[in-house]
């Protein structure tokens, strides 16, 4: 279960941390890991913005390229991002007193449908490529490569946050004086586990877009991840409250040394899943970036049981 952790430092754009970990039962069966993440700092005009994207490739069998599709929904995550970036800079330039509205707006309603699309033409092009037989699918070729994805993009002091399916983004931050941890996109989860949800592959998918959109002053840390994340802690909020307040005491390293034993751990002792996971802190909030003295794991608490594989 190892994964290979990158850190992209980007300045007045914060500190990204990403990687992925191969689910408990995923190495059991010996299947791939279905989740992909993506994080990237960039430019244009000379504006920065962060991304933040996972996707988690639906785990049932009927899902057989499951894992290019949580790869091509990253990668669509940030296409629709860079042209809602032309959106957004052209607002700000020119209607800069209205700059805002119009890009959540943009936000609420194009860019998933930019998704979208840029989504389908990579499944398209690789079914071209490499084609499916229709009797393993029936007519829905799209199915093999269901996915959810979750983004959070961050510009100009802002937070765009959306999502489909039950891949979602945490914000740590300071409210009333007190320093609370907030799940975005899928709200507070039902008893139990789904072993269902929502996916890009589905005729329906654009109107399955949740979003949220808020300032990102007094953010501490922002974190997309897929659901076998929330889904192997008991307490997922506190777990990210601790988490963040113990790399802020020790520092970066200390974060991108423990985070894969962390997860790795939690994929073992909880439900079995993939785990991708983006790290986000703002420049304002910037741990130190050297790396601490030995000390102890990140702590847990784990749900008690191994589950079955999303749909």
């Amino acid at each position: 279960m190892t994964g290979d952790w990158t850190r992209i430092a980007g300045g007045e754009s914060g500190t990204l941390l990403t990687g992925c970990v191969r689910g408990a039962n995923h190495v059991d069966k010996n299947l791939p890991c279905q989740d992909a993440s993506l994080a990237s700092v960039r430019y244009f005009k000379g504006h920065p913005y962060a991304l933040l994207a996972v996707a988690d490739g639906h785990g049932a069998a009927s899902y057989t390229r499951s894992e290019l599709g949580a790869h091509f929904a990253v990668r669509a995550a940030a296409e629709a991002a860079a042209r809602w970036m032309l959106f957004a800079v052209n607002c700000l330039e020119n209607q800069p007193d209205d700059w805002l509205i119009n890009a959540r707006n943009e936000f609420s309603q194009r860019f998933i449908r930019q998704l979208y699309q840029s989504w389908e033409r990579n499944v398209t092009e690789h079914l071209d490529a490499y084609p499916l037989e229709p009797a393993s699918q029936g007519t829905d070729l799209f199915k093999a490569y269901g996915t959810t994805v979750a983004l959070a993009l961050i510009f100009h002091e802002q937070v765009f946050a959306g999502s489909i399916g039950d891949s979602t983004v945490f914000l740590v931050r300071e409210e009333v004086g007190a320093t609370n941890a907030l799940d975005l996109l899928t709200g507070e989860k039902a008893e139990g586990l789904g072993l269902t949800t929502d996916s890009l592959a589905s005729a329906d998918a654009i109107y399955k877009w949740k979003y949220k959109m808020l300032p990102l002053a007094e953010t501490h840390m922002i974190v997309a991840a897929t659901d076998g994340f929330a889904d192997s802690l008991a307490n997922p909020l506190h777990t990210l409250l601790s988490l963040q307040r113990d790399t802020e005491n020790k520092g970066l390293g200390w974060l991108e040394d423990k985070l894969e034993d962390f997860l790795s751990r939690l994929t073992e002792q909880g439900v079995g899943d993939d785990i991708a996971t983006v790290f986000y802190f703002p420049p304002s909030s910037t741990p130190s970036t050297s790396s601490p003295e030995p000390s102890a794991d990140i702590q847990q608490n784990a749900v008690s049981a191994r589950g079955e594989p999303h749909d």
